[in-house]
């Protein structure tokens, strides 16, 4: 689903987490799903556009959305899932924007 965050059952362990960005519409046609990994607070320096590379929060800790590693991430890589971001989807969408506009 938009929004939701699953655990990463890949062998990448930089990326703990999944977040899920395409629209429910697709989901139907790919056997894949566009996501952006999520990384620990610190996977980058403090010198990064804070817009395109945001922080969130699960289950209590702190994780950055590495949106220009945005891919789409066959259906076996999702295990369960842990977050629903819903709340903060103009958070998501404004990094997503960022990183093909920079606006």
């Amino acid at each position: 689903m938009q929004f939701c965050v699953y655990r990463n059952k890949g062998k990448n362990k930089a990326y703990p987490y999944l977040l899920e960005v395409q629209s429910p519409l697709a989901d139907d046609y790919l056997g894949a799903k566009l996501v952006i990994p999520l990384a620990k607070s610190d996977f980058f320096s403090s010198k990064i556009p804070e817009r395109m590379f945001p922080l969130v929060v699960i289950n209590g800790q702190q994780y950055r959305l590495i949106t220009a590693d945005i891919v789409a991430a066959p259906n076996e890589l999702f295990g369960d899932k842990v977050a629903d971001l819903r709340h903060q989807s103009d958070l998501i969408k404004g990094a997503i924007d960022f990183m093909f506009y920079g606006f």
